[in-house]
């Protein structure tokens, strides 16, 4: 769902969630918020289908997703004051809500689109520990310590 683009700089609430499969009760919530998109808004839900290679195990990469699944990567510009800011904050959540509450939620998230409820180490699994230590022999300085996802002081 899709509408016109902005051709100005704008702000965005984004977020991210993955789910196996469609189900009629994700459908179902997917419509009801295409429905709340507010007259004039321009919110997106795009969506990635993860199949092949990038779904079977792969000890080298620091992904933890590695089952078939579809990725929403929700987003909700604004181009004017702080109240498009709220409604678009409370569409976004609200879809990201909904979806978990079906049950059908996939951990972990894509963690360029983390919300503040959710924790960087969760989308990395088992991977968490060597790119921590990957990144204190790299980054010595900590140049890069606002990079996200945050990977910590080393």
């Amino acid at each position: 769902m899709t509408t016109k683009p902005f051709k100005d700089p704008t702000n965005v609430c984004s977020r991210s969630v993955s789910i196996p499969r469609f189900t009629p009760e994700t459908v179902e919530v997917l419509l009801k918020y295409i429905e709340a998109i507010p007259m004039g808004g321009r919110y997106n839900v795009l969506s990635h289908v993860g199949h092949g290679k990038g779904t079977q195990p792969n000890s080298t990469t620091c992904f933890g997703t590695r089952e078939p699944h579809i990725l929403f990567h929700i987003n909700a510009p604004v181009a004017d004051g702080a109240d498009s800011i709220g409604k678009a904050q409370s569409w976004v959540d609200g879809l990201m809500a909904d979806i978990k509450g079906t049950g059908q939620a996939l951990k972990p998230v894509y963690v360029s689109f983390m919300g503040t409820d959710e924790e960087t180490h969760d989308s990395f699994g088992r991977n968490w520990k060597r790119l921590q230590e990957l990144k204190g022999s790299l980054d010595k300085k900590n140049l890069f310590r606002f990079a996200q996802p945050m990977l910590g002081k080393m």
